[in-house]
């Protein structure tokens, strides 16, 4: 971008938007499956200003798609109900696109009582369609009652939760990480 001078790149092919400094990658501007999550947009550029303006896509269906670790913690349902909200609150959607969400769901980790947190994300995501009618996946969700084991976990998650975290492509997130710990905790 310095060397050519240009005031601002525009990419395609990518489906995910982004935007850095003067490059943006303008994004599918319908999301075809769950794949393509989020609310679609696309970008005008004023040539005298130089300047780019996101403008939303009217479209039916948003998708999105969220996967929560759960750890057997003293409050797990309050816990896994603010991170609901919070998910919810990040999509940055209007009161009026609400209605449009369709939604894939899924719990993975260990916890005190499954069907508790089969519940929470039920009653979390009500407002909701969810994508091809799947009710929240927690096949990968593990019952457990060792309170030895869930201090332990617990704590992982904590120092987990400290570290300064910079996950790339190729690198896995934390909660992939927090993952493969309780799976290490547990056996």
């Amino acid at each position: 971008v310095a060397a050519l001078g240009a005031h601002a790149v525009l990419l395609g092919h990518i489906h995910k938007p982004g935007t850095w400094g003067r490059v943006s990658y303008v994004g599918s501007p319908c999301g075809l499956d769950i794949n393509e999550t989020g609310a679609r947009r696309f970008l005008l550029y004023d040539t005298e200003a130089g300047s780019t303006v996101q403008r939303p896509v009217i479209t039916d269906h948003i998708y999105f798609v969220e996967s929560f670790v759960v750890v057997p913690v003293e409050d797990e349902v309050k816990d896994l109900e603010r991170e609901i909200q919070s998910r919810i609150e990040k999509w940055g959607l209007d009161e009026a696109d609400l209605p449009k969400v369709c939604v894939r769901v899924s719990a993975a980790g260990y916890t005190t009582d499954k069907r508790v947190i089969q519940d929470t994300l039920a009653h979390g995501f009500k407002p909701f369609k969810y994508y091809k009618d799947e009710a929240p996946q927690t096949t990968d969700l593990i019952a457990t009652q060792d309170d030895q084991l869930n201090a332990i976990a617990q704590r992982t998650r904590e120092v987990l939760a400290t570290l300064d975290w910079a996950a790339g492509d190729d690198e896995p997130d934390q909660g992939q990480v927090l993952l493969a710990a309780l799976a290490t905790v547990y056996g």
